[in-house]
């Protein structure tokens, strides 16, 4: 968890290589919840994903670096 909009909250990205999306087979997918007072909340969340990127490629498993990795070594 880091704070992606720099909020001073900790935001949560995650990601779903093996997602289907429609016809496109493992095109992958990544969420992201926004960190609040009371901690992580849906308001503000967002998701994307190859189809929403023009970018529709079966098996790209787009997310997959997130989904094994818990952010940089700071």
């Amino acid at each position: 968890m880091l704070d992606i909009n720099g909020n001073g909250k900790a935001d949560l990205a995650a990601g779903a290589p093996g997602e289907d999306l429609g016809t496109v087979a493992d095109g992958g997918a990544v969420w992201s919840l926004r960190g609040g007072t009371s901690g992580l909340t849906a308001t503000g969340a967002f998701a994307f994903n190859p189809v929403d990127l023009a970018a529709p490629v079966p098996g790209a498993r787009f997310g997959m670096d997130l989904s094994n990795d818990n952010g940089p070594n700071l």
